[in-house]
């Protein structure tokens, strides 16, 4: 099974497995103070649907973020007016 604290990402990490993905970088800064409206921390908690549907992720995080890079470029053309 792929739950849990084994299979979580930070923002951080998030971003460093899409720049391995893509083979882009992106400018990413730290700001320090907070600001009205973020979220410090945000852990789901998936177990009551695990529990009741008997559902598990199949696929770790870098798969996830690989399978929607693909279907971005396959789905460019369509995407392109709103990406833009």
């Amino acid at each position: 099974m792929l739950a849990g604290k084994q299979n979580s990402l930070s923002l951080l990490e998030t971003t460093q497995l899409c720049e391995q993905i893509t083979g882009k970088t992106i400018p990413i800064k730290s700001i320090t103070e907070e600001r009205q409206g973020d979220v410090p921390i945000f852990i789901t908690d998936s177990s009551q649907i695990i529990e009741k549907t008997e559902w598990t992720p199949k696929i770790n995080p870098q798969q996830t973020l690989k399978d929607i890079y693909q279907w971005i470029k396959d789905n460019e053309g369509v995407l392109k007016p709103i990406l833009s």
